[in-house]
C-alpha cells in the first residue's frame, strides 16, 4: 500500500461536466488544481460510459432562442464538432481528455474515490480530503485552502458535516406550484441507456434467466414510445428506476434492476413487438454500466434556489451563471409507473443562479457545483442538466481563483466590488450571465469610432425555398429598432379565397422570445384570393415601442401556405405552433423553434427597413442576442473582396491583446454524442457555417501609416479567439478585422471585438 500527500490551491472532487469546468477554469486562472474523479473517464453522466444527453438552456424549450451556453461549454462543443462530426463516444472522451491534459496547473486523479474528510478543530473548514485509487493500492491525501464538491452525491459535503436536503419539499414550504402537495422522501430516478446496430444477418436474443422482468405491449404507451428506437441510436431516456431506493447507498441494486429492464426491453423489442421484423438483424452493441443519476443530496448554501425565484425573474446581485432548461421533474415510480415519465414546464426566459447557492452555509471553504447545489427539488429539476451544471462549475472555478488571489473565503466575495469583478472575469471568458453586459474597464473598444465595409439592413427576405401549410399557428420573430413599424408583407399561397387572422406583438418578456402580455400592437384578418405567390401586406402603422424582438403570429388556416427562406440573419426566425401537451407544458406561449434550422424564416418584408446589424453592435457589451441581434453583420458577399470592421481612436493607445467573439449559431443543438432520440446530421465541414474561417487583424498607429498584420487565422472553427501581441503592447490608433471567408454563410458576423 502506498500513501501520498499533495498540496494544492484548489481541490475539485468529481469529474463530471461541472467538476471539469471548475477545475479547468481555476487552473487557467493560475491555481494549482487537483481534479479527483472516482470513475476511469471524465464527463459524469455525459461520459462515454453513461451517455446521457448534454442539454441546457438551448435545448427543446421554445422560449429562449440563441440560448446555447458559451464560455468553456461552447469551447468543448465546437472542438468536439470539429474533431468528432459523427459524434462517437470515444472521440468525445478524447475531447474531454485533451481539454484537461493541456492545462499545466491541473492534475487529474482517475479511479480515486474520496472517502474521508479532515476538518479543522472548530469543524468549520476542510483541511484535507483522503481518497483511494482502485487498482493502484494508493491512498492520496489532498490538502488545500479551498475545495469544491462536484460529486453529484455531495460526498465531500456529507463527510464534512455540511447540511443537505433530499426528496421533494411540500408545495407550501416555498410556495412552489409545481411541488407535490405533501413533502416526499423520494426524488428522481436513474436511467440506463443502450445502443444496437444492424449485424446484417438474423440474430436471436434469449432473455437471461436472471432477468425477472417481462414486458409486453400493454406496458408501453404514449409516454414510453418504443417507436422512437432508431438504428443509428438506441434507447431510451425513460428507462428510469431507483428513486424508491436510496440513490447513494443502493446504487448497485439500482444498476442491477436497470440492467434487467434494458434486457427485458430488448427481449420485447426483438421477440414480440411490432418492430420485431425490422429488428431481427439487430444486436446490442453497447449497454450502459453505470446508472445516470438525476438527484440525490442537495447541499445547503446561503441561499436556496426555488421555483418562486426563477418564475419571478428576481435580479440576484450575486448572479454568476444562467439556466433555461424547463422544469423537468420525473415521477419516482419511473418506468413502472402509470404517470407520464416527465413533466416538462417551459420558462418564459433564462434565469440566473446566485453565487450563494454554490457554497456551503456551514463549511466555510467548500464550494459546490452540479446537481448537488443549494436548490429545492423543483428548482433542481431545471438546474441539474449538464450544460447548466458546466456554467455553475465555471463560475465556481473563477470564484475560487478570486478567493485564492485575495486570500478570502467564498462568502467574502459578496461585497459589490468583488462580485462585479467576478462577473466581469467570467464574461471576459465568454461566460454569460443573463442581463449583465461585459463592461470591463480595461476594454477600450467602446471608446472607439466603429465603421464597417458594409452593414446588413433587414428589409426584404423573399427568396423562397419552399412552403409551409398553416396546419398550426405560425410565428415570425424579427428585430425592430425604428420608432415606428408601418407594414409587414408576406409571400403566401392560398388554395381558395379565404381570410387569414394575424397578431403583431411589440415586446418580449425578459431575454426570452415570449411576447409580453401587454405588447399587442395590432390584430386583424387579411382577405386572400386564391392563388400562388401572393404578396399580402399587413398594416401595423403603430409606434414600435422599445427596440427589440417583435412577433407576427399567423393563425391556423389549412387553405394557406406561407413561403419560407433560408440564410436568415440572427434574430429572424419562424416558429411553429404547439398543441396543448400534457407533458411539455408551456404556461404562457405555445410556439417552439426548429432546432435543426437556425437560418429559416418566413419570406417577409418589413417597413421601414431595420438597421439592426450595425458595426457599433460589436462594441456594445453583449455577446449573444439579448432582445436584439447584438452583432455586426455584413451585406451578403462572396468574399472576393474582404469584409472589414474597423475601430479608430482619437489617439493611439497601447494594446496588449484583442479578443474576438464570432457568431457560432447559438440556436443549434450540439449534443456531443449521438444519443438516443437526438439525431443530427453530420456537417461535412466539421464546424458551424456562420463561423468566420479566415480572418486577419491589422493595426496601425495613425491613418498615414501602412497597416501591420497583427494576427491571421486561416482555418478558425472557434467562437472565442484571443490574440496577444507577441512583441508586447503596441501603439494602436486604428484596428481592423478583415474577414476573408466563413465556413459557408455568405455574410461576416461578429458579436464582439474587445481591446485591452
Amino acid at each position: 500500500m502506498r500513501y501520498l500527500e499533495h498540496q494544492y490551491d484548489f481541490v475539485v472532487a468529481g469529474g463530471g461536466i461541472s467538476g471539469v469546468a471548475a477545475a479547468v477554469t481555476a487552473a487557467r486562472l493560475g491555481l494549482k488544481t487537483a481534479l479527483v474523479q472516482d470513475r476511469p473517464v471524465l464527463g459524469g453522466v455525459g461520459s462515454k460510459e453513461i451517455q446521457v444527453p448534454m442539454v441546457g438552456a438551448h435545448s427543446i424549450d421554445g422560449n429562449y432562442a440563441y440560448g446555447r451556453e458559451t464560455g468553456l461549454m461552447e469551447e468543448l462543443l465546437l472542438e468536439n464538432l470539429y474533431r468528432n462530426p459523427t459524434r462517437t463516444p470515444e472521440y468525445w472522451d478524447l475531447t474531454l481528455t485533451d481539454l484537461v491534459k493541456k492545462e499545466p496547473d491541473l492534475d487529474v486523479y482517475l479511479n480515486t474515490s474520496i472517502v474521508e474528510v479532515q476538518m479543522n478543530a472548530e469543524g468549520t473548514r476542510i483541511e484535507s480530503v483522503k481518497g483511494y485509487t482502485i487498482g493502484a493500492e494508493t491512498w492520496h491525501t489532498f490538502h488545500a485552502p479551498l475545495f469544491s464538491d462536484c460529486t453529484g452525491d455531495a460526498t465531500v459535503g456529507c463527510l464534512a458535516g455540511a447540511p443537505f436536503r433530499t426528496g421533494a419539499e411540500s408545495r407550501a414550504e416555498f410556495g412552489e406550484s409545481l411541488a407535490p402537495e405533501e413533502a416526499v422522501a423520494t426524488g428522481m430516478g436513474s436511467s440506463m441507456q443502450f445502443r444496437a446496430k444492424d449485424a446484417g444477418v438474423a440474430v436471436p436474443f434469449v432473455k437471461p434467466q436472471w432477468v425477472s422482468f417481462t414486458f409486453n405491449e400493454e406496458d408501453f404507451g404514449p409516454y414510453r414510445p418504443i417507436q422512437s428506437f432508431r438504428r443509428d441510436h438506441g434507447g431510451y431516456w425513460w428507462i428510469e428506476w431507483g428513486a424508491l431506493y436510496d440513490p447513494v447507498h443502493d446504487t448497485n441494486r439500482i444498476k442491477d434492476e436497470l440492467l434487467q429492464v434494458v434486457y427485458a426491453m430488448w427481449d420485447y423489442l426483438k421477440n414480440r413487438s411490432s418492430m420485431k421484423d425490422y429488428l431481427s438483424t439487430f444486436v446490442l452493441d453497447w449497454v450502459g454500466t453505470v446508472p445516470g443519476k438525476r438527484e440525490s443530496r442537495r447541499l445547503i448554501g446561503e441561499h436556496l434556489l426555488t421555483q418562486v425565484d426563477l418564475d419571478s425573474g428576481i435580479v440576484f446581485p450575486d448572479a454568476v451563471a444562467y439556466g433555461g432548461w424547463g422544469y423537468d421533474d420525473h415521477p419516482s415510480t419511473g418506468i413502472f409507473g402509470e404517470k407520464p415519465t416527465t413533466y416538462h414546464v417551459f420558462h418564459d426566459a433564462p434565469y440566473n443562479v446566485p453565487l450563494r447557492c454554490l457554497y456551503s452555509v456551514k463549511v466555510e471553504n467548500l464550494f459546490f457545483a452540479g446537481r448537488n447545489i443549494s436548490a429545492s427539488h423543483v428548482a433542481l429539476s431545471t438546474t441539474r442538466v449538464m450544460l447548466t451544471c458546466g456554467q455553475l462549475g465555471e463560475a465556481v472555478g473563477a470564484a475560487a481563483a478570486m478567493c485564492s488571489r485575495d486570500g478570502c473565503l467564498p462568502k467574502q466575495l459578496l461585497p459589490a466590488g468583488k462580485l462585479a469583478g467576478l462577473q466581469q472575469q467570467l464574461l471576459e471568458r465568454d461566460h454569460y450571465i443573463a442581463g449583465v453586459p461585459y463592461a470591463a474597464a480595461a476594454n477600450v473598444a467602446g471608446q472607439a469610432q466603429v465603421t464597417a465595409s458594409s452593414e446588413l439592413v433587414l428589409g426584404e427576405w423573399m427568396d423562397s425555398a419552399g412552403v409551409k401549410r398553416l396546419d398550426n399557428d405560425l410565428l415570425q420573430m424579427f428585430p425592430v429598432v425604428t420608432e415606428r413599424l408601418e407594414t409587414l408583407t408576406l409571400l403566401l399561397d392560398a388554395s381558395e379565397a379565404t381570410e387569414l387572422a394575424y397578431e403583431v406583438y411589440g415586446r418580449a418578456k425578459g431575454d426570452g422570445n415570449v411576447p409580453a402580455e401587454d405588447s399587442l400592437l395590432t390584430s386583424g384578418r387579411l382577405a386572400l384570393d386564391a392563388g400562388e405567390r401572393l404578396l399580402a401586406e399587413i398594416p401595423v402603422a403603430a409606434a414600435a415601442g422599445q427596440a427589440g424582438w417583435h412577433f407576427l403570429v399567423l393563425k391556423r388556416n389549412p387553405a394557406v401556405c406561407a413561403h419560407y427562406a433560408g440564410s436568415a440573419p440572427v434574430g429572424v426566425k419562424d416558429m411553429y405552433g404547439l398543441p396543448p401537451h400534457e407533458i411539455h407544458a408551456n404556461r404562457n406561449w405555445m410556439f417552439n423553434r426548429s432546432l435543426g434550422s437556425p437560418y429559416q424564416t418566413l419570406c417577409f418584408a418589413v417597413s421601414p427597413a431595420q438597421p439592426a446589424y450595425e458595426a457599433a453592435n460589436a462594441v456594445g457589451g453583449w455577446d449573444r442576442p439579448v432582445g436584439l441581434p447584438c452583432l455586426w453583420s455584413s451585406q451578403p458577399t462572396d468574399f472576393a473582396v474582404p469584409e472589414w470592421l474597423e475601430l479608430a481612436w482619437e489617439q493611439a493607445r497601447p494594446v496588449q491583446e484583442v479578443q474576438l467573439l464570432f457568431d457560432s449559431s447559438l440556436d443549434i443543438n450540439l449534443n456531443p454524442i449521438a444519443y438516443a432520440g437526438t439525431a443530427q446530421e453530420s456537417d461535412p465541414r466539421h464546424t458551424i457555417p456562420a463561423l468566420v474561417r479566415h480572418y486577419r487583424l491589422l493595426g496601425r498607429a495613425s491613418a498615414d501609416e501602412p497597416w501591420r498584420v497583427l494576427a491571421e487565422e486561416r482555418n478558425n472553427y472557434r467562437r472565442n479567439r484571443l490574440h496577444r501581441l507577441e512583441d508586447g503592447p503596441a501603439a494602436i490608433g486604428q484596428l481592423r478585422l478583415e474577414v476573408l471567408g466563413t465556413h459557408g454563410l455568405n455574410r461576416a458576423q461578429v458579436y464582439s471585438v474587445r481591446v485591452r
